[in-house]
């Protein structure tokens, strides 16, 4: 699913940080990703269990495993 285009202007990208039970691997993948013009992480989550209900939350563009 793409980001919403209107009238020429580009909407940021939603990503979603890995599921990864790695609380620094996460902030590693959420610090590098947040620095990119354009992308904004909207969650992270240390098992599918959590990321499930956050996606259906935050309905990520993206979602980055």
């Amino acid at each position: 699913m793409a980001p919403d285009v209107k009238a020429g202007v580009k909407a940021d990208i939603k990503v979603f940080v890995v599921v990864d039970d790695s609380a620094v691997a996460r902030k590693v993948f959420t610090e590098q990703l947040s620095k990119q013009k354009g992308i904004v992480v909207v969650g992270t989550a240390p098992d599918p269990y959590v990321a499930q209900d956050k996606i259906v939350k935050f309905k990520p563009d993206v979602i980055w495993r």
